[in-house]
C-alpha cells in the first residue's frame, strides 16, 4: 500500500479541527445519534425521500467544488501536453498504481482524498488522451512528438 505523508487534517467537510479532532458539532451529532440510531436512520431515510432532488444538488455541488479546488492546486492543465478543459483532466498516480490505492480509499473518490491529505505529490493532473496512453505501459504522443523536437507545447 502506498503511505501517504498528510499535510492537514482537515477533511473537506468542515468534521475536523485544525488540530485534527472532531469539531464540537461533530462530537455533538455522533452524541445525538448514538442514543437512538434506528430512529435516526428512519428520520435520514424520510428526510431523503422528501428531499431527494435538494440532497443530490447538494452532492453535486460538493463534488464540483471539490473538483475545482483540486484542479486549481494541481496547476489547472495536463501535466504532459497542457490541456486546460476543465472537462477534459483526470487524477493520475504519478508512479503508478492506482488500482492498488483506490481500493482502500473510503467511497473510492480520489479527489475527495486529494482534497482531504491536502493534495499529496504523489498525484498529478493528466487529460483522458494523456492517461489512457500512460495506462496502455504506452508513451503519450505528445511525450514522443517532444522528444522528436516536432512540438513545443
Amino acid at each position: 500500500m502506498i503511505q501517504i505523508e498528510v499535510k492537514h487534517p482537515r477533511d473537506a467537510f468542515g468534521r475536523f479541527t485544525e488540530s485534527g479532532r472532531p469539531s464540537y458539532h461533530a462530537l455533538r451529532q455522533r452524541d445525538y445519534r448514538a442514543r437512538d440510531p434506528e430512529a435516526n436512520r428512519s428520520r435520514q431515510a424520510q428526510w431523503y425521500h422528501d428531499n431527494r432532488n435538494q440532497a443530490l444538488a447538494a452532492q453535486k455541488a460538493l463534488r464540483q467544488k471539490v473538483r475545482q479546488k483540486v484542479l486549481a492546486a494541481y496547476g489547472g492543465k495536463c501535466t504532459c501536453c497542457g490541456e486546460t478543459t476543465p472537462e477534459f483532466l483526470t487524477l493520475d498516480h504519478v508512479n503508478g498504481g492506482g488500482n492498488e490505492h483506490r481500493r482502500h480509499l473510503p467511497g473510492k473518490d480520489l479527489w475527495r482524498w486529494s482534497y482531504s491529505e491536502g493534495f499529496p505529490d504523489i498525484l498529478q493532473l493528466l487529460c483522458y488522451n494523456c492517461n489512457g496512453a500512460k495506462a496502455a505501459d504506452r508513451t503519450c504522443p505528445h511525450q514522443l512528438k517532444r522528444d522528436d523536437g516536432q512540438d513545443q507545447a
